[in-house]
């Protein structure tokens, strides 16, 4: 295999081609459940293996010490996961400092199983127990094609009509959102008002920062701050 090639590549593509056939034909709206045996029927239409909620042994230090439950495995060797998608995604939701505060080890003995591993296995099978799959991928595809300037002679020109009045509002450590596109943002759209946020939590800031975003938000409508930057004092 050529260093960087996908393992499985030609029946990864496969399945993904089988996914949206099945996306396609259903829409959207079903429970997790419902898709999943759409799924198994139409891998097995197309004459592929697939077994649901497998058993796969963990091994520790030479001793098994219990299974893990593969969602779907096709040809017993392609695992289909929708976990893996939110313990990843909370990487760039969350924070270097954020990380280091919360999920700090009480003792430096521990060479497995660390608070920010657990933590992150939690937040994925919470994902997985409430959250339709095939809407997850339909909303990333969402974000991913989303456009403002498509059809309005780019991006710039598309911002430079917006009449409302605008605050813009930024985070330093977000990596989701960098603070780079949102003082973009600001360049762009007319009279707009801007405020930076100093704080550790990262994208997740938004949800916990309410005290400093309710008294910019309250600033900004109570005064004219049309085209200024909205000072900002960083919290505790």
């Amino acid at each position: 295999m050529q260093p960087g090639a996908l393992k499985y590549s030609d029946l990864t593509e496969r399945v993904i081609g089988i996914f949206y056939d099945v996306y396609n034909e259903l829409g959207y709206g079903f429970l997790e459940s419902t898709y999943s045996a759409a799924m198994v029927f139409a891998l097995e239409e197309c004459g592929l293996e697939v077994a649901r909620q497998v058993p796969i042994p963990v091994w520790f230090r030479g001793r098994r010490i219990g299974p893990y439950f593969g969602d779907l495995v096709v040809e017993r060797r392609l695992l289909l996961e929708l976990k893996a998608a939110r313990s990843i995604a909370l990487l760039s939701y969350r924070a270097y400092k954020t990380y280091g505060i919360t999920q700090q080890e009480e003792n430096d003995k521990k060479v497995d199983d660390f608070k920010a591993s657990s933590y992150q296995n939690y937040q994925g099978d919470k994902l997985v127990k409430r959250f339709n799959a095939y809407s997850y991928w339909y909303l990333t595809k969402v974000m991913d094609s989303h456009n403002v300037g498509r059809g309005r002679h780019g991006v710039e020109k598309a911002l430079s009509h917006i009449k409302a009045k605008t605050l813009v509002i930024g985070i330093k450590s977000d990596l989701l959102f960098p603070i780079e596109e949102q003082q973009y943002l600001f360049r762009h759209i007319p009279k707009a008002a801007f405020a930076e946020l100093d704080s550790f939590y990262g994208h997740d800031g938004f949800l916990i920062e309410t005290e400093l975003l309710t008294n910019v938000i309250t600033s900004f409508f109570k005064t004219d701050v049309k085209g200024k930057i909205i000072e900002l004092q960083q919290t505790a």
